[in-house]
């Protein structure tokens, strides 16, 4: 036995006792019965210490502490997190819809195992999926006020999204030599620009953060078009934009018809109008691109 694993206790302390009268985590991973496993067999591997106690050997304490903090980090995710993980869902969508695109956007066990404790059901709306999360076990994970609705979760997706917006229309700016692509491009990166400055000062006024830069996905997503040329870029570039603002008209109109905040609702209605005139645009010009 190593000097460093040496423990004394009194009054009959074991270690097991300790283990079996600790709560369960209030979140459970999918793959729990292979790591509960593991578990087992750490405390399992004990050394008998002075008058007949027991407590861990070093390595077995170590899989314990690991185990169990791992268990309790699955209980740390957010809305902001969540949503972050649903970008491009195509609503109305089920539990397993979720969670596939969640995984395809590089989503850790964290979130996946959160997604797993959604009803079985059908989302019509982002705002949808962050109510039913609202409503799982409290985890002690600190949030901003909400609405009831997502209202907060809508204006930080809505301005990651501007953001995500503005660096692509800046890249097409640079590679597309199509004078009506540009246009829509310079049209995009103002009025979207406009729209994140409106959302600010909302959200400052409501003291919401709200995310600062491009995420990891977005960016990875602007890189790949960024390898494309001529022809080929401004069709990815319009098809894109296309398909990206037919989803997003569908969660504007949603919060513009359904939040009760109505500072959030009057500008959910102002971005209906604004991603329709774009929609509109990417359109016309998407039938005017050669095939």
């Amino acid at each position: 036995m190593n000097s460093d694993d040496e423990a004394h206790f009194s009054g009959g302390f074991s270690w097991n006792s300790i283990f079996f009268s600790l709560p369960p985590p209030i979140l459970l991973p999918s793959p729990f019965c292979f790591r509960g496993a593991q578990l087992a067999h750490a405390v399992a591997a004990t050394s008998s210490g002075k008058n007949g106690h027991t407590f861990p050997s070093g390595r077995a304490a170590c899989l314990f502490r690991f185990h169990f903090a791992q268990e309790n980090v699955m209980a740390h995710v957010n809305p902001i997190q969540l949503q972050k993980f649903l970008k491009g869902v195509d609503y109305p969508a089920n539990k397993q819809a979720l969670i596939d695109n969640a995984k395809s956007l590089g989503a850790d066990e964290n979130v996946c195992s959160t997604l797993e404790q959604l009803p079985d059901e059908d989302f019509l709306t982002p705002a949808d999926v962050s109510q039913a999360f609202g409503k799982l076990s409290d985890t002690g994970e600190k949030r901003a006020p909400s609405t009831g609705t997502g209202g907060n979760e809508f204006l930080a997706q809505a301005t990651q999204d501007s953001l995500a917006e503005i660096e692509l229309c800046e890249l097409a700016l640079q590679k597309s030599s199509n004078d009506q692509v540009k246009v829509f491009a310079q049209q995009m990166i103002d009025e979207h620009s406009q729209m994140g400055r409106e959302i600010e000062q909302l959200a400052s006024r409501k003291k919401i953060d709200l995310p600062k830069k491009v995420s990891s996905e977005d960016k990875s997503s602007t890189a790949e078009m960024a390898k494309l040329n001529g022809q080929d870029f401004d069709r990815q570039f319009i098809e894109h934009n296309v398909k990206d603002h037919e989803k997003d008209i569908k969660v504007f109109r949603h919060y513009a018809e359904q939040e009760q905040d109505a500072d959030i609702r009057s500008l959910a209605e102002k971005g209906v109008k604004m991603l329709t005139h774009h929609l509109n645009m990417a359109k016309g010009i998407e039938k005017k691109l050669p095939t």
